[in-house]
């Protein structure tokens, strides 16, 4: 029994699953799977019972189980033998092991399986020895700094604070990272309407477009800061787009002050604890809505969205979970909250409702922002969509942002609404 316990690791992707005592059916075995899985059977969030089994193998999917173990595997019958293979088929499980306790030889219902290893407790201890698995590295191609105490200046003095602060073994590798970030982001916006027109564009076209060029430089930025290595290198990033942005006629404020929560970070606030807290979810619906708020909620501040949709689809989110696609481009996903969203496109499979167009998240009975709330609440996390009272006028006045954006106290304005001297909204400030 304790080396059962120390071999059952997701992290290396081995379940180890503890039918209880008097397992007859399927809905107990699933409930079985789901504990070793390390889900939390919430009530609120409970599905019907036909329901049990499939949120079962959707979890092993989304958590990539490479080896099951079950324990007291002669106390089943034939058919729940044959349920959890089918289980491990789904999962792609390289093997599964039915620990036999009778003696002297194997049980009726182990007997004969091909698709199966039945072993006694000694043959695992290789499991023991397995590796965590580590995140695939995607190079992004702007480069990545140290871990460094970053200057507290805007984007207009950033390179000079840089080279007058940081440490002289530094200064050429952080000036490198911004240049490349620089240069992307300014080849970018030359494609970029109206700013692609070889005439400079009015103002009024520029001012009309806000809410477009908005849209997309909030999931431009998602990608670049969810991709950096460390807050130093995401700030960096921030710093030469908004350097980019100017030369446009665009400004692009900070304001930490007025992020919530931990967005102020900049990074994505879906870290390996708060991933975790997500998946101790039975559902899957839940628990998707919870990483897809996270990473890119959908609302904006005082403007309709024109071209991310109102409802993420099915073909809104790549087939391992790693990428969130809209209009504009690919969001990266954080690995340790993939799991999450690999289960709910296979429990959507299972149940037939996963075609293309289908919605992502099932909001007949709760919308995405309540089925959020529920799993969010625990972490202090829960969404918030609507701006606090006077936020709107006081910092989006000429401008314009996505919720993904006043998360992290970012707007974005034409410098021609700007008086840089007496406008409520000044230069300066």
């Amino acid at each position: 029994m304790k080396l059962l316990t120390r071999i059952n690791d997701l992290d290396r992707g081995v379940l180890v699953v503890h039918p209880t005592p008097g397992t007859t059916g399927r809905t107990d075995l699933a409930l079985a799977v789901l504990a070793a899985l390390g889900k939390h059977l919430d009530p609120r969030l409970a599905h019907h019972r036909r329901d049990w089994w499939h949120l079962a193998q959707a979890w092993a999917v989304g958590h990539h189980i490479e080896h099951v173990v079950v324990d007291r595997a002669h106390t089943l019958s034939a058919d729940l033998i044959h349920d959890l293979v089918s289980l491990a088929h789904a999962a792609r499980a390289g093997t599964v092991w039915f620990v036999d306790a009778t003696t002297p030889g194997t049980a009726p219902a182990l007997a004969g399986l091909d698709a199966a290893t039945v072993a006694f407790p000694h043959h695992l201890h290789a499991l023991a020895d397995l590796v965590p698995r580590r995140p695939p590295h995607r190079p992004d191609g702007f480069g990545h700094i140290a871990a460094l105490t970053m200057p507290h200046a805007g984007f207009l003095t950033f390179r000079y604070a840089c080279q007058r602060q940081l440490p002289a073994d530094q200064v050429h590798h952080v000036d490198a990272a911004w240049r490349a970030t620089f240069d992307a982001v300014q080849a970018w916006l030359l494609r970029l309407p109206p700013l692609d027109r070889s005439v400079r564009p009015a103002a009024a076209q520029v001012r009309a477009a806000l809410p477009a060029i908005g849209e997309t430089l909030s999931v431009r930025l998602a990608a670049l800061l969810y991709t950096a290595a460390n807050q130093a290198t995401a700030m960096l990033r921030l710093r030469a787009t908004e350097a980019a942005l100017f030369r446009h006629g665009l400004w692009l404020r900070h304001q930490p002050r007025r992020a919530t929560g931990q967005q102020h970070l900049l990074r994505c606030p879906l870290t390996p604890i708060v991933a975790a807290t997500i998946h101790r979810t039975v559902s899957t619906n839940a628990a998707a809505a919870a990483v897809l708020h996270l990473v890119y909620p959908l609302d904006s501040i005082g403007h309709v969205h024109t071209a991310v949709p109102h409802a993420w689809r099915v073909n809104n989110l790549d087939i391992d979970g790693s990428q969130l696609l809209t209009h504009h481009g690919a969001i990266p996903v954080p690995y340790p909250a993939q799991p999450a969203l690999r289960a709910h496109l296979n429990f959507l499979t299972v149940t037939g409702r996963n075609t293309a167009d289908a919605p992502l998240i099932d909001q007949r009975r709760q919308d995405q922002t309540r089925l959020a709330q529920q799993v969010l609440a625990p972490l202090k996390l829960t969404p918030t969509t609507a701006p606090r009272q006077g936020f709107r006028d006081s910092v989006y006045l000429y401008g314009y942002a996505t919720a993904w954006m006043a998360d992290r106290g970012l707007s974005l304005h034409a410098l021609t609404d700007l008086d840089p001297v007496d406008g409520p909204i000044s230069l300066r400030s």
